[in-house]
């Protein structure tokens, strides 16, 4: 027998033999309904308001208010001329941070109250430019939707303002720091991760999303392919293109580095041969917990936070290790140009600017060595 539908449910319902099917609502000049027809219940309400939002765009009579959610899905499916970093961008506000939190709201009934709650909500756990980044493409997708005449009237996201997060100060440790952390962290599942971090200024997801095939270990010197980054979408673990193309880059590794890298090699292995489960690693991660499942980001700062705790070091973000590590780069005299090819800046200016605290140093260095011209 089909399966009842929740009160609240809309027209859809489970036939016997399993599929699901989602009816829209009669049309008002003929009466009829379509049906639409998919594997999961999720899949045919898609598809039942991605035919509803074409209809609109085309010119039709709405005879359904379509939801935030149904709506973003069916734009980013249309956005074939923007950049792979740009849809990635899109791509991982819109799932990761817009419809967790507004994807049940109809487009009609979104208010820039709505828009400034979400903002807020984002804000407790992460940087103003991440939230007003994820305004910025909610944006963006209802423009498109007035323009095609899917949202009648101002666009919510607009009226609501970006937030003003004044930007956090840079803190950085010295190498005696950062050698009694690596110490203090040792027996940590993360100790390697940890390790790259500091040595090499890479981001948290570009860490939890480095692959084996990232890694030429044998090679002479040994090296190291920032790709992109993890991110979990709908409950799924995905592997994404980053931003800008400068974020792609390659860094050569210290031999200390590729032998931690290598015994991280065998310890995932032995984790692999103990698994009392199926064990499976299909993005082909470095850094897995020891069920082969990725290390959410979340995770990573609380062994991040314990480690401070262990070592008796301040407080300070996971980033802040990216800020030392090329603070000391700069101050051991690397050149400014290859420090900022290494952290992926998309221009040296942007690598000077940051670290302007360390440049005027070196170069208050650089001159002292002329000094003595004059005796």
């Amino acid at each position: 027998m089909p399966k009842k539908r929740s009160h609240g449910e809309g027209t859809c319902y489970q036939a016997s033999n399993g599929k699901w099917c989602a009816r829209s609502v009669p049309d008002p000049k003929t009466g009829k309904r379509q049906s639409f027809w998919a594997a999961t219940k999720q899949d045919a309400i898609q598809r039942r308001d991605a035919a509803e939002i074409t209809a609109i765009q085309r010119g039709g009579t709405p005879t359904k208010d379509p939801t935030l959610a149904a709506y973003l899905r069916q734009w980013l499916a249309a956005k074939t001329d923007v950049r792979a970093g740009t849809l990635s961008d899109y791509i991982l506000n819109i799932e990761g941070r817009i419809i967790p939190l507004l994807g049940g709201l109809k487009l009609s009934a979104i208010t820039p109250t709505d828009v400034r709650q979400m903002m807020d909500t984002l804000a407790t756990k992460n940087a103003a430019a991440t939230v007003n980044g994820a305004r910025a493409v909610l944006r963006i997708a209802l423009n498109d939707a007035r323009r095609d005449r899917v949202l009648i009237g101002d666009n919510p996201a607009a009226l609501a303002r970006a937030q003003k997060g004044q930007k956090p100060d840079i803190v950085t440790w010295s190498d005696d720091q950062i050698r009694l952390f690596l110490r203090s962290t040792k027996e940590d599942p993360l100790w390697s991760m940890f390790l790259l971090a500091a040595s090499t200024g890479m981001r948290r997801g570009e860490l939890c999303g480095l692959r084996w095939t990232d890694l030429h270990l044998d090679a002479d010197p040994p090296t190291l392919r920032v790709a992109g980054q993890l991110t979990q979408i709908d409950g799924e673990w995905r592997h994404m293109p980053p931003k800008t193309a400068t974020s792609i880059r390659l860094i050569p590794l210290a031999d200390a580095l590729a032998d931690a890298l290598r015994r991280r090699r065998k310890e995932q292995q032995r984790h692999e041969a103990l698994a009392s489960k199926p064990w499976s690693n299909p993005l082909g991660l470095v850094f897995t917990q020891p069920d082969g499942n990725p290390w959410n980001g979340d995770v990573v700062l609380k062994h991040f936070t314990k480690g401070l705790g262990r070592a008796g070091l301040p407080k300070m973000r996971f980033h802040d290790l990216r800020h030392s590590a090329a603070t000391l780069m700069l101050e051991k005299g690397a050149d400014l140009k290859a420090v900022s090819s290494t952290l992926g800046h998309s221009t040296i200016v942007l690598t000077a600017n940051t670290y302007a605290h360390v440049t005027a140093k070196t170069v208050g260095k650089t001159v002292a060595l002329l000094g003595d011209l004059s005796s």
